[in-house]
């Protein structure tokens, strides 16, 4: 992937690395870096980018369109760059950072159509959450079934990715003053 070079060359390399799929293209990428900051600028790649903080302290600063998202990264705080947009981070402070790379081929076989996803900066979602805490063991345990563990995790993550960027049906208004209430005002 070339998003994992590129990564590599703008942060060095990571403590650790895992692949998941086939060793020549593999459908996704977990790997972690611990660094004291950087500025990333990266081309518009064909792969998705989630990454999980495992520290707090960290401030990072994201251009999107015209808005710069500025965020002091807690420990957990969970950020998803989509694919064929082009990534620009500036990280101020020490980072301790989970992250996971995932190919579009992948992500559109695992929702069984199209894939398409929403930028989402500094995220506490616990599904996401979740799904990369269960990438990074897997990552990094070395058991038997690791393999199935990396497979569902990035399919969790694909599936939760996937529903936050539809929109939701507006539901029934809840709250306010009752009709007769509202009457006499």
């Amino acid at each position: 992937m070339k998003l994992v070079a590129e990564t590599i060359a703008a942060l060095g390399a990571p403590e650790f690395m895992r692949t998941m799929g086939e060793e020549s293209s593999p459908s996704a990428v977990i790997a972690r870096w611990h660094h004291s900051g950087a500025e990333i600028d990266i081309g518009a790649p064909d792969t998705v980018r989630v990454a999980m903080s495992l520290q707090t302290g960290q401030h990072v600063c994201v251009p999107t369109g015209k808005a710069v998202g500025r965020a002091n990264i807690k420990v957990g705080s969970v950020s998803v760059m989509p694919a064929c947009e082009r990534t620009k981070v500036v990280i101020r402070g020490q980072a301790d950072i989970l992250q996971i790379f995932l190919r579009e081929t992948f992500l559109d076989a695992a929702v069984e159509g199209q894939f398409a996803c929403l930028a989402l900066l500094n995220s506490h979602d616990s599904e996401l959450q979740a799904a990369a805490m269960q990438l990074f063991v897997a990552a990094t345990r070395g058991d038997p079934d690791d393999s199935l563990l990396l497979e569902s995790g990035a399919r969790r993550i694909a599936a939760r990715v996937l529903d936050r960027g539809e929109p939701q049906p507006p539901g029934p208004a809840r709250g306010g003053l009752a009709r007769n209430c509202a009457q006499g005002v």
